[in-house]
């Protein structure tokens, strides 16, 4: 398979277990092993999976204004997280309507970080950039 698309550390792994790939983000990624995907959901439900990530985005957020500026763009509650958890939100424009939906972790008091799904990315990095500079700086 020759693509002009990214490909993960991953990629000749996928490859060598048989990976069906496709264009997803603009990167090269499994949709589907040979064994099938209802194999692929009860090893999930019953032993364990790997998803490579390693295509999403990574937005690191710090700073005295952090936690305020998230707990404004994001729809789950930053403010009450303890370090070093995680939770699932979503990103919403003015309307309501999602931009992304993403997992944030928050490294320290005022240290975060955010991942974008790798299709959104750069509609997530200038989400927050408007904001923080109309509303945080």
């Amino acid at each position: 398979m020759t693509s002009d698309n990214l490909r993960t550390g991953l990629y000749d792994t996928h490859i060598s277990l048989g990976g069906r790939m496709v264009e997803f983000g603009g990167w090269d990624m499994p949709v589907q092993y040979p064994a099938g995907i209802l194999t692929e959901v009860k090893a999930v439900r019953t032993a364990m999976g790997v998803f490579d990530v390693s295509h999403m985005g990574r937005l690191y957020l710090s700073g005295p204004k952090a936690t305020e500026f998230l707990d404004w763009v994001l729809t789950g509650s930053v403010s009450s997280l303890r370090v070093g958890r995680a939770r699932y939100c979503l990103i919403c424009n003015e309307k309501g309507g999602v931009i992304d939906d993403t997992i944030f972790y928050r490294l320290a008091e005022d240290h975060y970080l955010l991942i974008p799904n790798a299709g959104n990315r750069l509609a997530v990095v200038a989400w927050c950039q408007r904001w923080i500079d109309e509303k945080f700086s």
